[in-house]
């Protein structure tokens, strides 16, 4: 595994138990941290809010909420 400079980890999906910061989040799902507050506060992703300031998230969790929104091939 890979560890980038800035210590944001872009590896594996065994951290089931780690929550993440918002720019880990948004670079493992390879969209914008304003991307990740939308689908935050439009209920999209799941989060824990540990105090007025600090948000974190599951990778896991994040990736199923997600794959709900998979649109499946639509065959004739």
């Amino acid at each position: 595994m890979k560890t980038p400079s800035n210590g944001d980890s872009v590896a594996a999906d065994t951290d089931a138990g780690v929550l993440l910061k918002k720019g880990q989040v948004a670079t493992r799902a390879r969209v914008s941290e304003r991307t990740i507050s939308n689908w935050q506060a439009r209920r999209i992703i799941p989060f824990v809010k540990i105090s007025p300031r600090c948000v974190r998230y599951s990778w896991p969790a994040v990736q199923r909420a997600l794959d709900k929104l998979t649109v499946k091939e639509v065959t004739a």
